[in-house]
Order: structure tokens, then sequence, then C-alpha cells
């Protein structure tokens, strides 16, 4: 029996078998099955994430808070701070680290492509590191509102990133009065998987 794969028909030929010759009424194609997925992998006030104020001497627990009335929020997060309100140190610089996992790809499927995206709003501007690299920022350090108002600052990494966990760190930068920051990661693929037949027969389940 030969099958031929992509958008091929399995052949026609017919199959002995003891003396006995079956032929297949209808010829089965062989196909490519692909689907998105976009998963949540962190965000700020839900995963846990730490601060420091003395260059990772010491962490503790951030607070999630109630915004600023002149923030902007990322939908399905809140903000976080190292006090439990809003207010902050001046001319202060704290730093923030989480983690998150990149989930792996189910057994018998490929991966097509991958995209990550860190969606973030800082006051008064933010540094970030994925896995102590990768560095991404605000425009420059300045007091600069479109940094936590209106839509947030996005960062997108398309190289290829290991399955399994990963840290995530912000420098945030107050110059004075409020201060906080607001995060969002998220990651986006294409998977695929070759599958017998329009119904996905014999298609590996997710």
């Amino acid at each position: 029996m030969n099958i031929l794969f992509g958008k091929a028909a399995l052949s026609a030929a017919t199959m002995a078998l003891g003396g006995l010759t079956l032929a297949p009424a209808d010829a089965l194609a062989m196909e490519e099955h692909c689907e998105e997925e976009t998963h949540t992998l962190a965000a700020s006030g839900y995963t846990p994430t730490e601060y420091t104020l003395n260059n990772g001497v010491t962490w503790a627990p951030a607070y999630s808070v109630a915004p600023w009335s002149g923030w902007s929020v990322i939908p399905g997060t809140t903000y976080i701070n190292y006090r439990t309100d809003s207010s902050g140190y001046d001319q202060t610089w704290a730093r923030y680290r989480t983690t998150f996992d990149v989930p792996e790809v189910p057994n018998g499927w490929s991966l097509d492509w991958h995209r990550l995206t860190v969606e973030y709003n800082a006051d008064n501007a933010a540094q970030g590191f994925i896995d102590g690299g990768n560095n991404f920022s605000s425009h420059q350090i300045a007091e600069d509102v479109s940094y936590f108002q209106g839509a947030p600052n996005v960062y997108e990494q398309r190289f290829l990133l290991d399955f399994g966990p990963h840290t995530l760190e912000f420098n945030v930068f107050n110059f004075s009065g409020p201060t906080g920051l607001d995060f969002k990661v998220s990651y986006r693929r294409r998977i695929c998987v070759p599958c017998i037949g329009p119904g996905r027969l014999d298609c590996p389940p997710l």
C-alpha cells in the first residue's frame, strides 16, 4: 500500500492478504491539520512576583495595588508595587522578577511557528529582561505618560524559546509621585499534525 503525504491520496492499488485481494472503496487523503493557540503565561497581580530595592540583596513578594487614576490597565492584570498602594519613593529603581513556562508541543504534533509577546505599563519607565538577556525597554528613562497611558508598551520575541521555565525581570524607575508595574506575557503558536481524512481520523489529541 503506497501512502503519499501532504495533499496526495492513498493509492487505490489493491492489497493482497493471504490470496484475498482487497480494494479500498474510497481513497483517503493524508492531510496536515494545523491549529493556532494563544496562552497567557504570566500576568501581574495573578502570577507570583517579587521585588527588590537593594539590587537583589533581599527579595519580598510584590503587592497588588489599586491603579492610580492616570494609569491604563492591561486586561486581565492588576498593577503591582513594592508598597501596598500606588505611592513610591522618589528617584528610585525597583526590580521585579517572576517566572513563566513555555508549554511543550503535544505528542505527535510539530511546531510551525511561535511568538512571545510582553505587554507592559510602568510609572515612570521600565527595562525588561528575559532569562537575564534579550533586553527591552521604554524608549528612554523619562517622565513620559505614554509609558502608562493608552496602549501598552509591547515587546515581541519570534526566535526559538526552549520549552519549560523562564525568568522575566523588570527594572522600574520612579521620578516622583505614584509608581507601579503592569504586565502580561502571551504565547501564540501554530502547531501541525498529519491526519487521515476530513474527520481528522487517526489525529493525536491535543
